[in-house]
């Protein structure tokens, strides 16, 4: 039988901003908000999926949640059969289902995850791993950079373990610059639970050229990272995303905004057309972790040197019906590009 869950803590007022649905989410364990009014009536849904959408349409997180909702969800009745509910589950594809009475308030949650095993993943993680580091100066002079300290452990071992906990036991580590401090430490992964096997880069080949030295195609997608990232992301979301949205490739990104600190002055020729105080900028930057089907690993030239966004702009530009999905991240993100990253990301750790 199907159990409802009388918990609360899928509940969100519809008063809520989107940073108070992402915490909900993030501690909840049924993925889902379920947002009421002042009467505890449903009104709407929100997942992961919702927020991410919403960021790239350009909603801020301490907006609404009412903008990103889900405003005509799929429910179950209280009466509703199990044969019911799990039919309109499994042809919505969907694990979550809100139970409501006949004044449709909110009286439980249906979390079809629950009656699924999650197996392992058969995917692979492919972690690059091969720059020399420059940027952190002395610190790389005899240590690779995804294996400099965080804590007690390496940089890259943080990301394994983050993504063994989310269904990853296949790993590829792409390895150049002192390759054996990473292929001594971490060997064939069995002293963390997962198998790993390593590419060679005779020469640096860039975050996408190292995909050439694949030598066998991948039935599934691949996920990629770069090796010295400190970020709180779920790679199975990020997976679910991709693979839901049909995409031969999936970039995270996340918002950046540049503030400027003076009061900028347009003008036409002599003349002063508008004075904006403070100004501020926002783009979408890359954040260094995709997603890839094997179509994509085709267009990539053996042993040439290439970067993931300059294979990306080849694609694009040639127009070969490929569809490429961007992942917002509202997570928290830090690139370790020199030592005070380093600092800081070991601050943000303890």
């Amino acid at each position: 039988m199907i159990s409802i869950s009388k918990d609360t803590d899928f509940i969100l007022s519809d008063k809520a901003t989107i940073l108070e649905a992402i915490s909900l989410i993030n501690s909840s364990s049924y993925f889902i908000a379920i947002v009421i009014d002042k009467e505890k009536k449903l009104i709407g849904t929100i997942t992961d999926g919702d927020i991410r959408r919403g960021l790239i349409e350009g909603v801020s997180i301490n907006d609404s949640c009412i903008k990103i909702m889900n405003k005509s969800p799929l429910v179950s009745h209280e009466d509703d059969s199990h044969e019911t509910r799990l039919q309109i589950m499994k042809a919505n594809s969907i694990k979550q289902l809100p139970v409501v009475n006949f004044k449709k308030e909110v009286v439980g949650l249906i979390y079809f995850g629950e009656l699924i095993h999650e197996d392992v993943l058969e995917n692979t993680m492919l972690i690059m791993a091969g720059g020399f580091g420059k940027r952190m100066q002395a610190l790389t002079k005899n240590t690779p950079k995804p294996m400099l300290l965080l804590g007690e452990k390496p940089i890259m071992e943080h990301i394994i373990l983050k993504a063994k906990a989310h269904g990853f036991r296949k790993f590829l580590i792409s390895v150049h610059y002192l390759p054996e401090k990473i292929i001594e430490y971490f060997s064939d992964g069995s002293s963390l639970g997962v198998d790993i096997k390593y590419l060679h880069e005779n020469k640096p080949l860039g975050t996408a050229g190292a995909i050439s030295l694949i030598d066998k195609d991948f039935d599934t997608p691949l996920v990629i990272t770069n090796g010295d990232l400190l970020i709180d992301i779920n790679y199975k979301n990020l997976l679910d995303f991709h693979n839901e949205h049909n995409a031969d490739a999936t970039m995270a990104i996340r918002r950046h905004v540049i503030e400027n600190p003076f009061g900028v002055v347009e003008t036409e020729n002599l003349f002063i057309k508008s004075i904006k105080e403070k100004p501020s900028y926002q783009s979408n930057v890359n954040a260094g972790i995709y997603v890839i089907n094997n179509k994509i690993k085709e267009c990539i030239k053996p042993k040439e040197y290439i970067d993931m966004p300059d294979l990306f702009n080849q694609l694009l530009d040639k127009n070969q019906n490929l569809n490429f999905l961007a992942y917002p991240l509202h997570e928290d993100w830090l690139d370790i590009g020199n030592p005070s990253d380093l600092s800081e990301a070991n601050r943000l750790h303890k």
